[in-house]
């Protein structure tokens, strides 16, 4: 398993992985990069905030799509994977591409896993996965921890309640044990830890 990105970072990234998941439409095309500013729209409060503070919005994204290729053209198509923000989708089909994505991903050092998404109740397999590099990642995280600490400003009188983020898609059944997404991207994140410690220490054996 890649390392996981850190919890505050995942649940930011939450409606885009939503979205990107259920609603968008991908493109035949095999590797297509567009920028963070046209992905918006439907990024939610949290990561929009996040991208301006740090200057991200003119970050690359990379779209790739998988579908339909054998294992070694897959491989061969992640390497092409270099923007600071990657969206791979893989599909379901009998879980290889999802596979030889984990695969790559954890044995490259410079991006972090955020999130898998595109489960359905009659499929319950994700079909996609988002990964930032490193670099982004650790702007991303510190712009959200500045904004964590700035004082939150209380909503007008007679606002109305903002709107429950989708958390998934309708006819979804519940995730794994149950977990929120924040929770199982804590883990993921403590796991990675754990392993880049445990390869550290093995290292140094050496």
């Amino acid at each position: 398993m890649p390392r996981g990105a850190h919890p505050s970072i995942v649940d930011a990234f939450e409606p885009l992985v939503q979205h990107l998941a259920y609603d968008f439409e991908v493109d035949p095309q095999l590797d297509r990069v567009a920028r963070a500013h046209s992905l918006l729209d439907e990024a939610g409060p949290a990561l929009r905030a996040a991208l301006r503070a740090c200057g991200a919005l003119e970050a690359e994204v990379q779209l790739l799509d998988l579908h339909g290729m054998r294992a070694a053209e897959a491989r061969a198509a992640l390497r092409t994977c270099t923007e600071p923000i990657c969206v791979v989708w893989f599909g379901k089909g009998k879980g290889v591409l999802r596979e030889v994505f984990l695969e790559y991903f954890e044995r490259e050092d410079g991006f972090l896993l955020v999130d898998l998404a595109g489960e359905t109740r009659e499929r319950p397999q994700e079909a996609m996965g988002l990964v930032l590099r490193e670099d982004l990642h650790a702007r991303l995280a510190q712009a959200l921890r500045l904004g964590a600490d700035e004082p939150r400003r209380s909503a007008p009188r007679g606002a109305p309640p903002a709107p429950p983020r989708p958390r998934r898609a309708p006819g979804a059944g519940p995730g794994p044990a149950d977990l929120s997404r924040a929770q199982r991207g804590l883990l993921r994140w403590l796991l990675g830890q754990f392993i880049a410690l445990i390869k550290a220490v093995f290292r140094g054996r050496r």
